[in-house]
C-alpha cells in the first residue's frame, strides 16, 4: 500500500512538470484571413477563423484558400508566452481573373445581342413618328389654305384676287396632295422596318440565350483525403474520407 502511494505520487509529480513546462513553452495565436470564409489550416490541421489556438513556441505555417483566390502559404513565428494575431490576405487567382474577363465579355455581347437592335429601333422608330407629325401638321395647314382660298377665289369680285387666290389654291392643294403621299410614303416604312425589326430582334435575342455562360473551374487546394483499410472477420475492404 505504500509503495502504490509513492507511484502514485511519482506519476501525478511527472503528469504536473509535464503540464508545467508545456505551459512555458507555449504561446497562443488568433489566424484571421481576408476573406474571411476561407479555408484555414495551421500546421496542416484545419482551424476556425478568430480562434484561440495554444501552440508550442517556434515556427508555425498557416495555410489558406477560398474559391476564386490564390492559395497561399504563410510562416509566423509564436514566442513563449506570446499572444499573437495573424492576419492572411488572399489575392484573386490567374485562373479567377482570366474567367472574370471571360464573363465580362459574354455579359456584353449577350446585352448587345439582345438591346441594340431593340435600341436602334426605338430611335428610328421616335424619329419617324416625329417625321409623321410634322408631316401631317404640315397637311393639315395646306388643306386649311387650299380650302380658304377656294372659298376666296369663288367669292371673289376682282380679277387680281381671284387669279391669286387660284394660284395659292393649286400651290396649296399640290402641296397637300404631295404631303399625303409622303406620309402614305413613310407609313409603309415604319410598318416594314418594325416587322424587319421584331424579326431581328427575336433571331438575335436567340443568339444571346445560346452563347455559353463561363463557369469558373476552380479546384480545391484545402482538401483532405484519408485511405484506410478495414480487414474484419466477417468483411474486409476501404473506407475513403474527404473533408473540404
Amino acid at each position: 500500500m505504500h509503495l502504490t502511494s509513492i507511484l502514485s505520487f511519482l506519476l501525478l509529480l511527472v503528469f504536473n512538470l509535464q503540464f508545467v513546462l508545456a505551459q512555458e513553452t507555449s504561446g497562443t495565436a488568433r489566424i484571421y484571413t481576408q476573406p474571411a470564409l476561407a479555408v484555414i489550416k495551421v500546421d496542416g490541421k484545419f482551424v476556425v477563423y478568430g480562434n484561440e489556438l495554444k501552440l508550442d513556441s517556434g515556427i508555425h505555417v498557416v495555410e489558406a484558400w477560398i474559391e476564386g483566390y490564390a492559395f497561399i502559404q504563410k510562416e509566423f513565428r509564436l514566442s513563449k508566452d506570446e499572444f499573437k494575431t495573424v492576419r492572411v490576405k488572399l489575392l484573386r487567382s490567374e485562373e479567377y481573373v482570366l474567367h472574370r474577363k471571360k464573363f465580362l465579355l459574354y455579359r456584353t455581347q449577350k446585352n448587345m445581342l439582345r438591346y441594340i437592335p431593340i435600341m436602334a429601333y426605338t430611335g428610328y422608330a421616335a424619329i419617324s413618328l416625329n417625321k409623321l407629325r410634322v408631316l401631317s401638321n404640315d397637311a393639315d395647314k395646306n388643306y386649311a389654305l387650299a380650302t380658304e382660298a377656294k372659298t376666296s377665289y369663288n367669292n371673289g369680285f376682282w380679277l387680281n384676287d381671284i387669279e391669286e387666290n387660284r394660284f395659292i389654291y393649286n400651290e396649296s392643294k399640290a402641296a397637300y396632295e404631295q404631303n399625303i403621299k409622303d406620309i402614305n410614303k413613310k407609313r409603309t416604312e415604319f410598318a416594314i422596318v418594325t416587322g424587319g425589326a421584331a424579326i431581328i430582334g427575336f433571331l438575335t435575342w436567340k443568339a444571346a440565350s445560346k452563347l455559353e455562360k463561363p463557369i469558373l473551374k476552380d479546384e480545391s487546394q484545402m482538401h483532405r483525403f484519408t485511405f484506410t483499410p478495414i480487414i474484419l472477420p466477417t468483411t474486409s475492404g476501404v473506407h475513403l474520407a474527404y473533408r473540404f
